[in-house]
């Protein structure tokens, strides 16, 4: 029996969207009067590191007392000035999303992006309409949520659906065990490989075929 409720992850999974994470990254930075090491932003597993985290890897080090000041301008930029000219979905995605919508599979996006960012993105390229909802761990104005709340939601609003949530992080498989589902750990994205392994998805795909393969199926009623 094949899945009839699709969770996606956005950045990594869906959509490369490192270039301009990086782009609010350096804008911040420079606010800073400081920068990143090319080396240092090669690794892209970086980005799934906390804000706090990557503050700490700015040369020359900017007084710690600025790192408040880095977060926010990381956030207000990437909220509202990124155009996200950079940022597109992996090659294959929309077409799979299709089939399975074609298939009247539900599909959704659970993300860590903020909701306002997440929003922005989906009306500028036009994907909106490719996806049944989405929700964000970061809503804005202090409201967050874990992903496994927000996974728990989505089934409660399809019950009869059987539900598989699709992620390129570690965080996302634990979610994923957390809520007692099926998962997908993509190893193309940003996330730490080694760590996706020691979560033990339910099933490991290196390339978007592999998803497919995985994810094709009868749609499945109560």
């Amino acid at each position: 029996m094949g899945y009839g409720l699709v969770l996606w992850d956005f950045d990594g999974t869906l959509a490369d969207t490192s270039k301009d994470v990086w782009v609010s990254l350096r804008y911040a930075a420079a606010r800073c009067n400081s920068a990143f090491a090319a080396s240092f932003e090669a690794n892209g597993a970086n980005l799934a590191l906390p804000v706090s985290e990557i503050f700490l890897h700015l040369d020359p080090q900017p007084p710690f007392f600025l790192c408040e000041c880095f977060e926010r301008d990381v956030s207000d930029h990437y909220r509202r000035l990124n155009d996200f000219e950079h940022t597109n979905l992996y090659p294959g995605i929309e077409e799979l999303i299709d089939s399975l919508r074609h298939l009247g599979v539900k599909q959704a996006v659970i993300t860590n992006k903020p909701l306002p960012a997440l929003k922005r993105i989906l009306i500028k390229k036009k994907w909106a309409r490719l996806f049944d909802g989405f929700s964000s761990t970061d809503e804005g104005n202090g409201v967050v949520h874990s992903k496994a709340e927000l996974i728990q939601s989505f089934m409660d609003d399809w019950p009869c659906l059987r539900p598989v949530y699709v992620g390129d992080s570690w965080s996302d498989i634990a979610a994923a065990h957390e809520c007692e589902i099926d998962c997908i750990g993509v190893t193309y994205g940003d996330g730490d490989v080694n760590k996706l392994r020691q979560q033990a998805p339910t099933f490991l795909a290196d390339d978007i075929k592999q998803i497919e393969s995985h994810l094709m199926g009868a749609k499945n009623d109560c």
